[in-house]
């Protein structure tokens, strides 16, 4: 068992939040444990997030969800700032589950947990099996850049942008018609999860109508959990394009490219949210193949 201070979750309709969450908690030992929630799925996820708040009240923070704002970004970052401070969230050893975290969230609180020294380990629960179905997000919105982690821009340069793809085309889509790239670096999970090789491509291609897109390989669940395919395409830029990443696989990839706009703050941050997710789309929750990570 490992040590932690506090286990950061959010509440989610998929059954690997409740999954992973009792299994971080039965085989850890967790002091406290502070749970996020999405105020605009609040009805999607109040069955599940009850089921939390009764079985285990005495060790979550507050005894409540803390909801922010899906899209108000300034909203939500201040309620995540005012609650790290009101609860003296500095220095402590931090268990991080991102399995059913929106990515915009990951990076808050990435932000705000290495900002104040805090030890992270993270952790992603994959589902134990997935819905074939058509679409797994619909009606995307703008694009929108990280606070504080939106990169350099540099209007004499032209722009890529390198994405980790999953199931949303309509994101992509979007973020091509943003920011009208000069190129698009487009990785395609490796896998069997809906023969994603095959299938992932076989919709960017039919459905995106630009040309400049190099597509490459990338393993979210690889031992660097898709690092060194991600510098791959980003190192030969550097110097030479305004750099954008975005995630739509597994959230793995969302903390590696965390860690690279770290190394590298020219290089932006940007999420595509969206206002239907597939409720469907997931079931059960995987304990045979649990990914961990440190930063």
């Amino acid at each position: 068992m490992n040590n932690y201070n506090l286990l950061i979750s959010c509440t989610s309709w998929e059954d690997r939040f409740v999954g992973g969450f009792e299994y971080n908690v039965n085989n850890n030992n967790i002091d406290r444990v502070l749970l996020f929630g999405i105020a605009d799925f609040m009805d999607r996820t109040i069955e599940k997030s009850n089921h939390i708040l009764k079985n285990h009240p005495e060790i979550i923070l507050g005894g409540s969800v803390n909801y922010i704002q899906a899209f108000d970004d300034v909203s939500a970052w201040k309620n995540i700032e005012n609650v790290f401070s009101e609860n003296s969230i500095n220095g402590m050893n931090i268990l991080l589950d991102v399995s059913t975290m929106p990515r915009y969230l990951i990076w808050f609180l990435l932000h705000f947990l290495t900002s104040r020294q805090n030890i992270i380990d993270y952790c992603y629960f994959s589902p134990e099996r997935y819905e074939d179905c058509d679409w797994l997000t619909d009606e995307p919105l703008r694009p929108r850049l990280i606070f504080k982690h939106s990169g350099l821009y540099l209007p004499n340069q032209s722009s890529i942008l390198v994405i980790q793809s999953g199931f949303d085309v309509g994101r992509v889509s979007q973020l091509i018609r943003a920011y009208e790239p000069e190129k698009v670096f487009l990785g395609a999970q490796i896998g069997e999860q809906l023969d994603n090789l095959t299938k992932n491509l076989k919709q960017h291609k039919e459905r995106l109508n630009f040309q400049e897109i190099e597509y490459f390989s990338i393993d979210a669940f690889d031992n660097d959990h898709g690092n060194i395919a991600l510098m791959n395409q980003i190192t030969p830029h550097l110097n030479s394009k305004n750099i954008v990443l975005a995630s739509f696989g597994p959230k793995l990839l969302a903390v590696e490219m965390f860690k690279i706009n770290s190394k590298n703050p020219e290089v932006g941050l940007v999420d595509v949210p969206v206002k239907k997710y597939n409720e469907r789309y997931s079931h059960g929750t995987d304990f045979k193949n649990i990914q961990y990570g440190h930063i």
